[in-house]
């Protein structure tokens, strides 16, 4: 029993290694970008260290207003997909730049000028577009912002309504409804 215990590691180690040259797109970095009220560009590499990359955009949440009761905004959209890198028709080509453009959240009653206050402001959208080696800016993804929640003391829709979502391609996973 004790010496199988201790070939045991060595074994697990060994998987491990031959598991990291043979799948190296098993170890993707993430990146995470923020509303910022700019945009950010990121450069595909060349070489490019993985044959697809993962985008998600996300919309911003409307604003909410307090009154008799609290009458949320509407979620922004989630929408993913993946796109192949690569020189081929609809990839992303090495040496191509993506540009994200985030959303902020809508403003709350309280955070707004208006003194009756009969709305929150509706989530700004976000949208991730790529641009060519050669230059051309093609959009990828949009989520639009929620709705902002409103009161008028008759309300039969006080919520704010969900963003919607839009892909270049078949999105692997989105959802226009409420997260």
């Amino acid at each position: 029993m004790k010496k199988q215990a201790f070939f045991t590691p060595y074994k697990l180690v060994a998987a491990l290694a031959l598991l990291a040259a043979y799948c190296p797109g098993l170890f993707a970095q993430s990146t995470q970008i923020n509303f910022n009220q700019t945009y950010q560009d990121i450069p595909i590499p060349d070489p490019a260290p993985a044959a697809y990359v993962i985008l998600t955009a996300v919309g911003g949440d409307g604003g909410k207003i307090e009154r008799d009761n609290v009458y949320k905004g509407g979620r922004g959209a989630y929408v993913r997909a993946v796109f192949a890198i690569g020189t081929g028709q609809g990839e992303l080509a090495p040496g191509g730049t993506l540009r994200f453009i985030v959303g902020g959240c809508g403003d709350s009653d309280a955070n707004m000028a208006n003194i009756d206050g009969k709305g929150g402001g509706g989530g700004g959208g976000t949208g991730i577009a790529y641009r060519s080696p050669q230059g051309k800016w093609t959009l990828l993804l949009v989520a639009g912002g929620g709705g902002g929640g409103s009161w008028t003391g008759l309300n039969t829709r006080p919520q704010g309504i969900p963003g919607y979502a839009y892909s270049k391609t078949p999105p692997a996973n989105s959802d226009n409804a409420y997260r």
